[in-house]
């Protein structure tokens, strides 16, 4: 199998217990590889020992064919360590249906970053308080 180069960039943050993730331009395999690599360095802090939502925003990024199973490995990961919300700020040139089939389960749309994260946090919120 031919090995590339990455293509797309993408950054990770944290604030509380919301992960933010940014990424742009075509994501290929090997990126989203780099992707998870670096998610998993989130864990070794110890961010994934509680319920946690994140925010993805993808206002110009696009996976390429070969990265969307690799992309379904990641979010089963996630969902695995504890991830209680997930919502997805996007532009016009990401479909939604996209989103759907790589994340297969309920997944909150918005264009608009604030609004994700308020309800990110209200989730989080809630599920806290139900104990």
């Amino acid at each position: 199998m031919v090995e590339f180069e990455p293509h797309g960039e993408f950054s990770l943050s944290t604030s509380g217990r919301v992960l933010t993730i940014r990424a742009t331009g075509a994501f290929n395999a090997e990126a989203c590889k780099k992707f998870f690599h670096d998610s998993v360095k989130i864990a070794e802090t110890g961010f994934y020992d509680e319920p946690w939502g994140c925010v993805m925003v993808f206002k110009d990024w696009f996976p390429t064919h070969d990265s969307i199973d690799i992309l379904k490995e990641v979010n089963e990961n996630a969902l695995r360590n504890r991830r209680a919300a997930i919502a997805i700020v996007v532009g016009e040139a990401l479909p939604k249906q996209i989103l759907k089939i790589i994340l297969g389960h309920e997944t909150h749309i918005f264009t608009d970053e604030n609004e994700a994260n308020q309800w990110v946090n209200n989730k989080l919120i809630a599920l806290i308080r139900a104990g």
